[in-house]
């Protein structure tokens, strides 16, 4: 018998994250690599663009403000990143990564393709850009009604 909520499309939204957050973090650590994949996704936006303010990084990684603050510190705790006063603005800092970081930068990566592939096996790529085109238009319904 299926439960109701199974046929909740947010709900399997939210069940998938789950699922492939565990697959991320079951490949980065086949890996040997000491990152948590909310970690990795603050490195691949200041390996996009070095030296982002908290709240920058919090805007395009849609996750709150104190979270990506949380991150941050465990990042700089690690050596992976570290702050500097924003000269521009001085109530806050830019975020640069560290060479540690770039050097695990290629391993990540690698890790990041392992679970697309995993998780994108046999959903060809017309499927993919259908399916990336609904979660970005649920995406903008959610950052509108949070906006309010």
């Amino acid at each position: 018998m299926e439960n109701k909520l199974d046929a909740h499309l947010n709900h399997r939204i939210a069940i998938l994250s789950g699922l492939i957050k565990r697959q991320v973090y079951r490949i980065i650590a086949d890996e040997g690599i000491n990152i948590t994949p909310e970690q990795w996704s603050v490195l691949s936006y200041l390996w996009d663009e070095n030296g982002l303010t908290i709240g920058e990084i919090a805007l395009r990684s849609r996750k709150d403000f104190a979270n990506i603050t949380r991150i941050v510190d465990k990042l700089q705790k690690q050596d992976y990143i570290y702050k500097k006063k924003n000269e521009k603005d001085g109530r806050s800092y830019l975020v640069y990564y560290t060479e540690k970081a770039d050097n695990i930068k290629n391993r990540i990566e690698k890790c990041q393709n392992r679970s697309s592939d995993i998780s994108l096996n046999g959903i060809s790529t017309e499927e993919q850009r259908y399916i990336i085109d609904i979660i970005d238009r649920m995406e903008k319904n959610s950052l509108d009604f949070l906006n309010k």
